[in-house]
């Protein structure tokens, strides 16, 4: 099975004539055994710099079938509008209810870091699936059994004791609450020889997050983790403790970006070698899987 990842907004740049800003989308383009569809994870921040490295990349987004929103921040879905209009035509819109709750966090003085609501979504041609737990977005027929190819994760158990949620805040029940942010989820490519592991920013703990990929894919082995793990804050230990799992996870290809930070990239290219390649927008990714 073919896997294409192409970064369209990364905090990086990394090819000429693309612009880079704090946010994150990443195109997967699959094909298998007369299997073809494309999904995209999340949009970016702004429209316009999601559009213009659309262009500048020549992605075609008329392919695609499904759009996943990996939670509610503006990073990450401030370009799905753009991105809606793009496609074309009506197309699933995988997100999990809590994004739709007020997202908040300091920044000093409490900010609204939130996305576009769920009639926005519609009026720019989504089809909303507000779903807590895993939906399977493509699947392929192998004799008697279907087999998925492409999901969601859902809602993420918390399972690991040192990957906490940083402070984000909320309102639950008329309460100003901490988020805890459930609507966190990521995309699962399962091929063959493994699984893809696309992540928006891993709010959940990247390690829970990889636990749980294996789980619904019923499969051990990790062919390649690309996106957000968010460790810009983490501390020393975490970081550590973080690449400690990894390794024991074993992925052949380990691309952070986004809201990794430099410290915990820096530990993971140590850990990885050359098996460690960090992504910015431009990047295109291809596997055998």
């Amino acid at each position: 099975m073919r896997v294409k990842v192409t970064v369209l907004v990364d905090d990086v740049v990394g090819r000429r004539g693309t612009l880079a800003e704090h946010g994150l989308s990443l195109l997967a383009e699959i094909g298998a055994d007369g299997l073809e569809t494309s999904v995209l994870l999340d949009a970016g921040t702004t429209p316009s710099v999601f559009r213009h490295n659309v262009e500048v990349l020549g992605a075609d987004l008329s392919k695609v079938d499904a759009i996943v929103v990996s939670h509610g921040h503006y990073d990450h879905t401030g370009g799905l509008l753009e991105a809606l209009r793009m496609v074309g035509r009506r197309i699933p819109v995988i997100v999990h209810p809590n994004a739709f709750t007020p997202k908040l966090a300091y920044r000093e003085a409490l900010r609204w870091i939130g996305g576009p609501t769920l009639r926005e979504i519609r009026d720019a041609g989504g089809i909303p699936l507000v779903v807590t737990e895993s939906v399977i977005l493509a699947k392929k027929q192998t004799g008697m059994e279907e087999k998925p190819i492409v999901m969601t994760t859902g809602e993420i158990p918390r399972i690991s004791d040192f990957e906490k949620v940083e402070e984000f805040w909320t309102v639950i029940d008329g309460r100003f609450v901490r988020d805890e942010m459930p609507d966190d989820q990521a995309v699962v490519i399962r091929g063959d020889e493994g699984i893809v592991l696309l992540t928006g920013c891993a709010h959940s703990g990247i390690i829970n997050t990889a636990w749980h990929a294996q789980k619904i894919a019923k499969m051990e082995r990790i062919k390649a983790i690309i996106g957000g793990f968010h460790l810009m804050s983490a501390s020393r230990e975490r970081i550590e403790r973080t690449v400690q799992e990894l390794t024991k996870l074993n992925p052949e290809l380990m691309a952070p970006g986004h809201c990794t930070g430099l410290e915990a990239t820096n530990a993971i290219m140590r850990a990885f070698g050359d098996r460690c390649r960090p992504i910015s927008t431009g990047a295109v990714i291809e596997l055998e899987v």
